[in-house]
């Protein structure tokens, strides 16, 4: 996950780390190295310096993790904040994901690449 903070390689560590989800289920090494991958894609997202086709790149790598994730982890609970909190990752990922579009970004939730 270190590539995804280089500049020169950040958008073919996306790419690569989404089709690898898009395949097949990521493994991870423990939950906390799970949602950090969460945080760094959505600070990806969230920043002004990136540009949308990388902030695109990084919506569509946080779906393709929740495809192959499966509802039997029931003992971990994701939370956000204080009130909000999810059993389920796929929740957890779609509301970090919705909190963090902004009104001049509002397309990017919507574009679907391939």
């Amino acid at each position: 996950m270190y590539h995804l903070d280089d500049v020169n390689l950040s958008q073919a560590a996306i790419i690569s780390l989404g089709e690898t989800a898009r395949n097949g289920q990521l493994v991870f090494s423990s939950q906390e190295t799970k949602l950090n991958l969460v945080d760094i894609l959505i600070k990806k997202i969230q920043t002004s310096k990136e540009t949308n086709k990388l902030k695109e790149k990084a919506a569509a790598t946080l779906g393709f993790i929740c495809i192959h994730e499966t509802e039997n982890e029931t003992e971990f609970v994701y939370k956000i904040d204080e009130t909000k909190s999810f059993q389920s990752f796929n929740k957890f990922v779609m509301q970090k994901l919705l909190n963090s579009s902004q009104a001049k970004q509002m397309e990017l939730h919507v574009n679907y690449y391939f």
